[in-house]
């Protein structure tokens, strides 16, 4: 019986797989249409939205089709022809002049365009977050980090792009100022939603980091006590309580929607090295080792988000 962590992680396969050719059709549509002078802004937006679906669904291409010595491996030429073969036809087909020298209808275009604004949004939003194994290993860490961190950044401006679309669709033809003002004042709301993001993914890293280096300081000094130190006992577990607050909060959002800095399986398994480690009895260097190794991988994990001032 599959798992809904199963489920979402194939999904996510099928949803990155398609989302580089589906963007590159996009980015080439949108271009096709700013160049035709018909509809400037709705051809830049199906421009950009195109590049940010085929960045989002590039790395799973790497990863799984375009590795050492591909072309050998008659499976993974199979995953590319199916998605080369349509698009190549599609581009040969988009990309013939008079398709473009006169005006259509854009009616069919904005409903396309709000669907898949909407459920990228949705996908994305909620639907690809957590799908790491149950023995997710500290040390892929950076990773889910920063998959965390761009994946709401897309879910956010696929959010306010719909927004966009629902307010041309409607009123562009009528209060074209009125429009171009609000998309702008969105574009804006985006910028900051990025700048948000990325500063709580700052800040949740920094404080991590400072939270395990008083852990480590803190069991050191248990280590070092020459009996059952009680002091020194609760001192090491309100370290770890704070430092397990942290692994508990979400990367990108405080919102229940967010990923959790650690999967829920893998922070059972570390509060349980841990506190093995403070309650057992006097503590002994090997414990300490076998608890700090981890600890020193969260650490390494937040290194490169580190900002005492965010």
């Amino acid at each position: 019986m599959q798992t809904t962590r199963t489920i979402r992680k194939q999904v996510d396969d099928r949803l990155r797989r398609w989302c580089a050719p589906a963007g590159l059709l996009l980015n080439t549509y949108g271009n096709n249409l700013y160049k035709a002078g018909e509809n400037k802004a709705l051809g830049t937006l199906l421009f950009v939205l195109g590049m940010a679906m085929a960045f989002y669904g590039v790395p799973w291409w790497k990863r799984k089709v375009f590795t050492a010595r591909w072309w050998h491996d008659s499976e993974k030429v199979k995953t590319f022809l199916w998605a080369a073969g349509p698009s190549a036809v599609i581009l040969t087909y988009w990309n013939r002049p008079e398709i473009w020298q006169s005006p259509g209808d854009d009616r069919l275009t904005y409903s396309m365009l709000r669907w898949a604004l909407l459920g990228t949004w949705l996908a994305m939003a909620a639907g690809g977050q957590e799908r790491d194994p149950e023995d997710f290993p500290i040390e892929k860490l950076p990773r889910r980090i920063r998959r965390a961190t761009h994946d709401r950044i897309w879910s956010n401006l696929a959010g306010l792009g719909v927004a966009v679309v629902l307010i041309s669709e409607q009123f562009f033809a009528t209060y074209k100022a009125p429009v171009i003002s609000t998309s702008l004042t969105l574009a804006a709301g985006a910028i900051v939603l990025l700048h948000k993001t990325h500063t709580r993914v700052r800040k949740l890293c920094t404080k991590t980091h400072a939270d395990v280096q008083a852990l480590l300081r803190d069991l050191d000094d248990l280590a070092k006590a020459e009996r059952d130190d009680i002091d020194k006992t609760d001192v090491a577990l309100r370290s770890w309580d704070a430092l397990h607050l942290d692994l508990r909060a979400g990367i990108d959002t405080g919102y229940p929607v967010g990923m959790p800095f650690l999967p829920a399986s893998t922070l059972q398994a570390l509060e349980t090295k841990i506190l093995a480690a403070i309650r057992s009895g006097p503590v002994t260097p090997d414990a300490i080792d076998a608890a700090g190794e981890e600890l020193r991988a969260l650490q390494a994990a937040c290194a490169d988000h580190l900002d005492p001032l965010a």
